[in-house]
């Protein structure tokens, strides 16, 4: 057996999606402990490796990267165009995705393509094979990217091919050869050397290679002497390749769950493909050799694996260099350059290497002219030195060019020209005349963020809108002379303009030179964890369970699994402990693994240590683009993701490329600023306002501090939630400086040791601003002072240590930035070196940062104290660049909702989204523009636009933020807008016509959202509105114009609920102050009561202390129920009434109470007994632009419930008359079988309370309408079920949870067989067992009871539980809304019969297919007392009750 060295030329590693095991790193580093001298990798269709192949590589030393890729060759056809084949099913089994079998029994499957192995083995080679796979993308099938022979015939220089796997265009032919069927042999044998002849003609015939592999699988070993033969016919190199997934052999059981996961299966899934054989691992030489030992082609094909790779190019990657953009330098410029008009700068020695003279000279101009603009033509001295300092940084750096394109992307932006025109007008001074050339409307840019608002240079050039100089901030924290990547200069921009800033780019730079930046999700360590307990179905409460004993940041599930402590011999002393801490943290789950784990546990977490940090999806980044100054289709390999080019690499890959990468973010209060702006000038003509210029003074200015004083601050930047509210009515912020320490204030690190609330208690003069912590003398108390001061003492920017660094340490600008370093990432050596530096050079005399005013020299104590308080706030410390441009955007959003607040609140709305996360916006919104007397009116057909707008100081939202509606509503609008208002909704469903698509036909409005937009109001003005009405006849308006619109309205908790269902929200009265008088009425004292219940108190008015027991009611605005991890269940709803909300959550108890009676529902009507939570939570916060994901420490109330009732108020569906109508309009609107027309008995409309009403009583506190003469100071359990039900006995705790009526739910039927068939009423009547029941019944009562089944349901003849009527002796009956769900709910829960008793109906209502026992039980029930006809309003017998004879 040979040993002259082999080497992996198919190789599958991590990008290869759900297929490949093997991280890059590993699969090089194995390659050199075996003395392979090169290695390549060939993910399926993809070259997203290869940067990590070339930096693993370098790392290494001794393997030779070799770029290469599975291509998706066609079977037939073109790749344009690709054709088929049809193969027997059980071939070709190493083919999982490119054939289809004919059906589940089927003998044969369909082809589409073949892989192909492609490697390069030159520079010229890899650019062509990056363009091939880039150009491939544009013809998928699925998802797979193809090529065809010509277009590898395009590409082929600098390229070799090997024939492939048994999927591939040789092997796969020659393996379905079987020896049985001649002439499909023969055509098999034909399609392989066609096949073989075409690679040659297309990449040569030295440059093609017979690929070899044998894993044990029948289809192999029938082709290996078949690919022998032709190898010889050819003439032609046999290469041996093992198709390696994963590295380790024992890793085969976890690369089976990878592939699984990838198609959603489990370990019991028949259906889940994996591989067949063995030896799909990174074998060694002598493993691979080892599987012929004896065949001396076998051996010479392991050997040609060697000859290739010496054939491959040492530095085929291109040489790492800048390939950013040269600005183009306008020839307007050039030219006065040239005539002398303009000053020629001369470049200075310290410059770096290759700039240019021109360019620098504009740059220099552009400087000059921007700081005159910004500080007028006599510049401050403090100036002047601070931009000299900046040019020389930036000149040395040689990024001059970045700072002029970031500038000039902005300036469009801000312009309103169009792209093609800017580009002219700006490079050759040539563009459309004014009246003629295309605007478009400009683009909101923020103020900056990030560390680039520390540039002077930036504040001239127009990039940032912060004056650095003014606030304080520091150009080494944006950029030093130690910095080796390009600057980072991240923008915000309109969310929904950010598709034209990137456009832009491509406008300026050329479409084929910007792409969008890729990126790459891995398998964290619990998402690890999950997906190997998902694939082996373990239950989720014991994956959770083992989630739970992890520590915080865990990332190596080796090292906390491992029993022996990590060899730390080689590591730093820091990296040593950190080791060993990491190591120490797992003693919890080590145990837990031993002692009490299972076997299948403990292989989930094997599984699991090999999947963690695994890639598992490709992805876009939210926000960066790619700029290069050449073509990026042979540079760097690029996916298209709907209709966008996406890098395959990442950033780091992307930046050490040498290639530009830009953050265009998007800032979606920058929407809100333009969309307000846009409103109020639309409703008051030109306004005080200008994004980019602040007013700090008049009498706006002072609107706005009051403002945020008072905590206002929904919708504004920032500064909307809770806790910062309660950080402004602290502190009464009243400068910027005050918003930016604000905004650092409020984050974990600083609110974890309570400086938010000292520096707010400190801002707003609640306490004192001491430095006696740090120092006694006055004059160093001084110097900290001028610094400090801004934060009220506090330490909460990381450039107030670098400036006292650099005052009181005498540190020059690098070791100022390397202090910032040393601190924030803990870099202990590094804060030791400079901390002895700082010590010795503060008890040194200097001069201020003005270069004059003089600093005394420090003790060598408060240079202690000063440090010790550096190393305690560097955790949190924060940038405060950043912080004072995001308070500039705050200041300005807080100044639109100050002075014009119904056009910003109509622009929040706008740009709210209307899913679960952005709900709370809505609603707080909404709630801040009624504090404002502001009425926030439903969507209007005639009166609102497509988005929300403020007109006549009202709010209207807009049609197509209506859930249901979407993009129609702009039609609405255009049509409204063309041809009139609306008169009906007829005429929305005829008039309205969305344009056809190509290839699509014309639609019209659907019946779907026609509904919805009756049930959020929308037709409310088309007369009496009655949206029940419109939304029956929504179904048929489209068929018949003419329909007329049911005079039905729902019932004033259905309105309500569903309107908040499709905008998330109610307009108008709240249902609280609409029922507010029969909620009262419940509470009322009757004259057998000793004491009148006592009321539940508003949610407005709850107390905040945390264990406060409390009693209130409200709304439920959201309901969910769920197995908490140690699997009881849960309940968790969020109760409101007009005023504010308040979330609540039961547990196990709770949700038992509420299952027997039935869960609430969005709009039910409760009373709730429970207490007050407040607690501190960490949340995920995903910004918006950047996709970045923090934690958030926020101060939390909710309610832990001990119990919740149904408040029983009488709140039927009405007519016109406001006569209570059976939900005949509900039962068509849900799509329920038309019920026939019956007669309905009148009942009382609720009442509606006036002004005097509401003002009187506040129907929040649900009060009684008139006092009691006696009033107790104990609560009275209360159970406002009915006005005829209370507890009787206070000591039994809260009354039993009851539903009453609410909307009624479709129940199902008893499931058990009918004992008698389904007797009609008629025949239950003649029975004696009725009789008998009916005198019972009588006895107890003095009532006369009937006999009632539910409502049969007319398609399918059966008996349906939806207790909205129910069939008796004379027909159909209504069932007073009071008892509707509770009768639903037994019915659901099979047990009837059941006894309804109240005032508009009594009756028996039986499950007609076993009557005759439910009767007898039933009468048993009340003979015996366990059911007592008089106290119930409904019951249902337990069918245990002892019979009586």
């Amino acid at each position: 057996m040979s040993s002259a060295g082999f080497v992996h030329l198919h190789t599958h590693s991590e990008y290869s999606d759900f297929d490949g095991l093997s991280s890059v790193k590993r699969l090089v580093t194995t390659a050199a402990d075996d003395d392979q001298p090169a290695i390549a990798i060939t993910d399926h269709g993809r070259l997203a490796s290869l940067a990590v192949l070339r930096s693993a590589c370098q790392d290494v030393g001794n393997v030779k990267p070799i770029p290469g890729i599975e291509a998706y060759i066609v079977v037939s056809g073109t790749r344009h165009d690709p054709g088929t084949i049809q193969v027997a099913a059980d071939s070709d089994d190493f083919d999982a995705e490119g054939s289809s079998s004919n059906g589940t029994q089927a003998r044969t499957k369909t082809k589409k393509y073949e892989h192909l192995t492609v490697l390069a083995t030159t520079r010229r080679g890899l650019l062509n094979l990056i363009e091939m796979s880039n150009v491939s993308q544009e013809t998928k099938s699925g998802t797979h990217p193809l090529i065809d022979y010509d277009l590898l015939a395009q590409y082929a220089e600098g390229l070799v091919v090997l024939t492939g796997c048994v999927g591939g265009p040789v092997a796969g032919p020659l393996s379905r050869i079987t020896g049985d069927e001649p002439d499909s042999d023969a055509a098999e044998l034909a399609r392989a050397q066609q096949n073989l002849d075409r690679l040659i003609a297309a990449v040569g015939h030295d440059n093609v290679y017979v690929e070899l592999a044998d894993h044990g699988q029948r289809a192999q070993s029938g082709a290996l002497p078949k690919l022998y033969d032709i190898a010889r016919a050819y003439d032609l190199p046999v290469v041996v390749a093992n198709d390696s997934h994963y590295v380790d052999e024992h890793e085969q059981q976890v690369h089976e769950a990878h592939m699984a996961l990838g198609q959603k299966r489990t370990v019991s899934s028949d259906k889940r493909y994996r591989f067949n054989g063995h030896g799909h691992h990174f074998r060694t030489e002598a493993e691979i050799r080892a599987v012929h030992a004896e065949d001396e082609t076998w051996q010479r094909g392991c050997d040609e694996t060697v000859r290739i790779a010496d054939r491959v190019e040492e530095d085929i990657f291109p040489d790492a260099r800048l390939r950013v953009p040269r600005f183009p330098i306008p020839t307007r410029f050039i030219n006065r350059l040239e005539d002398g008009t303009a000053k020629r700068y001369a470049v200075p020695s310290t410059a770096a290497e290759g700039t240019d003279p021109v360019t620098f000279s504009y740059f220099m101009h552009s400087v000059h002219s921007g700081a005159v603009a910004r500080w007028g033509d006599d510049l401050p001295t403090e100036v002047s030195s601070r931009i000299k300092f900046e040019l020389s940084v930036i000149c040395r750096l040689g990024v001059m060019d970045y700072f002029l394109l970031v500038a000039d992307l902005i300036a469009w932006a801000r312009s309103d020209w169009a792209a093609q025109d800017w580009v002219a007008r700006h490079d050759t001074g040539h563009a459309p005349d004014e009246d003629e050339r295309a605007r478009k409307q400009p683009i909101n840019v923020g103020p900056g963020r990030g560390s680039a608002p520390g540039s002077a240079i930036s504040y001239c050039l127009q990039i940032v809108g912060v004056d650095a100089i003014d606030n304080g901030l520091l150009f080494e924290r944006f950029l030093d002379l130690l910095r080796t990547e390009m600057p980072d200069i991240d923008v915000d921009f309109e969310v929904e303009r950010r598709a034209e800033v990137i456009e832009y780019l491509s406008v300026r730079y050329g479409h084929d030179n910007v792409c969008r930046l890729g990126m790459h999700g891995t398998n964290k360590t619990k998402r690890a964890i999950d997906s190997a307990g998902r694939f082996l179905e373990i239950p989720v409460s014991t994956v959770t369970e083992i989630k739970k004993m992890l520590p915080e940041d865990s990332d190596d599930l080796r090292l906390l699994m491992s029993e022996v402590a990590p060899d730390t011999s080689s590591l730093s002393s820091k990296d040593a402990d950190s080791a060993l801490h990491k190591h120490s943290s797992g003693q919890a789950l080590r145990r837990h693994l031993d002692e009490d784990a299972d076997e299948m546990v403990r292989s989930m977490m094997e599984y699991a240590a090999t999947l963690e940090g695994v890639v598992v999806s490709p992805g876009k980044h939210a926000c960066g683009v790619v700029v290069s100054d050449e073509n990026l289709m042979p540079l760097v390999p690029m996916r298209l993701d709907k209709g966008e080019w996406v890098t395959e690499w990442d950033g780091p890959a992307i930046a050490d490329f040498g290639l530009l990468k830009m953050d265009v973010l998007g800032l979606r209060n920058l929407d809100i600023a333009k969309a307000a702006q846009t409103n109020a000038i639309a409703e008051h003509g030109e306004i005080d306002f200008d994004l980019t210029d602040l007013r700090l003074d008049g009498p706006r200015a002072d609107a706005t501090w009051d403002l945020l004083g008072r905590g206002d601050s929904t919708g504004i930047f920032q500064l909307e939630s809770g806790g910062m509210r309660e950080l402004l009515t602290t502190a009464h912020p009243h400068s910027l400086d005050d918003l930016s320490a604000l905004i650092a204030a409020y984050r974990p690190g600083p609110m974890s040791a309570g400086m938010h609330t000292e520096w707010a208690e400190r801002a707003g003069g609640q306490a004192p601003v001491s430095y006696g912590s740090l120092t006694r003398d006055p004059a160093e108390q001084e110097v900290i002072s001028s610094v400090l001061g801004e934060s009220q003492g506090v330490i909460l920017f990381q450039e107030q240590m670098m400036r006292l660094g650099k005052i009181v340490g005498k540190f020059d600008a690098a070791q100022a930035n390397n202090l910032r370093r040393a601190i924030s990432k803990k870099k202990q050596d590094l804060i030791d070196s400079l901390k002895a530096d700082f010590i010795a050079g503060a008890q040194t005399e200097g001069v201020g940062e003005d270069g004059k005013t003089p600093i005394p020299a420090f003790s060598a104590e408060t240079a202690e104290r000063l440090w010790t308080a550096f190393e305690g706030s560097g955790a949190y410390a924060f940038n405060k660049s950043h912080t004072t441009a995001y308070g500039v955007i705050a200041y300005q959003t807080a100044y639109l909702k100050a002075n014009w607040p119904a056009e910003f609140g109509a622009a929040v709305l706008r740009f709210t989204e209307s899913g679960k996360e952005k709900a709370h916006l809505r609603v707080a919104t909404i709630r801040s523009l009624r504090a404002e007397g502001i009425e926030v009116m439903a969507p209007d057909i005639n009166a609102s636009d497509e988005f929300t707008i403020a007109r006549d100081g009202k709010v209207w939202i807009g049609l197509g933020e209506i859930k249901g509606v979407g993009a129609i509503a702009s039609e609405i609008v255009a049509e409204r807008t063309r041809n009139g208002p609306f008169s009906s909704m007829a005429e929305i469903a005829t008039r309205v016509v969305v344009p056809a698509t190509e290839g699509g036909k014309k639609k019209s409005v659907s019946s779907a959202q026609l509904a919805a937009l009756a049930q959020a109001g929308a037709f409310d003005s088309l007369g009496h509105g009655f949206r029940l009405g419109h939304v029956i006849a929504s179904r048929a308006v489209s068929k018949d114009p003419h329909v007329r619109i049911p005079q039905m309205e729902y019932s004033v908790l259905e309105k309500a609920a569903r309107q908040r269902a499709v905008i998330l929200a109610v307009t108008g009265d709240h249902p609280t102050r609409t029922l507010s008088r029969q909620v009262a009425a419940l509470y009322e004292r009757r004259p057998e009561d000793d004491a009148a219940p006592k009321p539940p108190r508003g949610l407005h008015k709850l107390p905040s202390e945390d264990g406060a027991r409390i009693h209130t009611g409200g709304i439920v605005s959201a309901f969910s129920e769920r197995m908490t991890r140690k699997g009881s269940w849960m309940v968790t709803l969020e109760l409101e009434n007009s005023h504010t909300s308040i979330q609540c959550v039961g547990f196990a108890d709770v949700h038992a109470d509420l299952k027997e009676v039935g869960m609430p529902e969005v709009g039910d009507l409760v009373e709730i007994r429970g207490t007050v939570r407040v607690r501190e939570v960490e949340r995920e916060v995903t910004d918006e632009a950047t996709g970045e994901t923090t934690t958030e420490s926020r101060t939390e109330r909710s309610i832990y419930l001990s119990g919740l009732e149904y408040m029983a108020v009488d709140d039927p569906d009405r007519d016109a008359e406001g006569d209570a109508v059976l939900a005949v309009g509900r039962m068509l609107s849900d799509g329920v079988a038309d019920p026939e027309p019956v007669a309905t008995p009148p009942q009382d409309p609720p009442a509606t309370p006036t002004r005097e009403d509401v003002e009187a009583n506040d129907e929040e506190d649900f009060a009684p309408m008139q006092s009691p003469a006696d009033t107790s100071d104990a609560e009275t359990p209360a159970n406002p079920r009915s006005s005829d039900e209370r507890t009787a006995d206070p000591s039994q705790g809260p009354a039993p949870m009851e539903r009453p009526s609410g909307r009624p739910r479709a129940s199902v039927p008893p499931s058990a067989e009918p004992a008698d068939g389904g007797a009609e009423i008629p025949v239950v009547q003649a029975s004696p067992e009725w009789s008998r029941l009916r005198e019972v019944l009588k006895l107890a009562t003095d009532e006369n009871f009937e006999l009632a089944r539910p409502r049969r349901n007319a398609s399918t003849g059966a008996d349906v539980g939806s207790f909205l009527r129910v069939e008796a002796e004379r027909g159909a009956v209504l069932v007073p809304v009071t008892v509707q769900r509770r009768l639903s709910d037994l019915a659901a829960a099979g047990r009837l019969p059941a006894i309804v008793s109240t005032p508009k109906l009594r009756c028996v209502v039986i499950d007609a297919r076993s009557w005759r026992e439910q009767l007898r039980v039933m009468t048993d029930a009340i003979n015996s007392g366990a059911i007592d006809p008089v106290a119930t309003s409904v019951d249902a017998a337990d069918p245990r009750v002892p019979r009586t004879s």
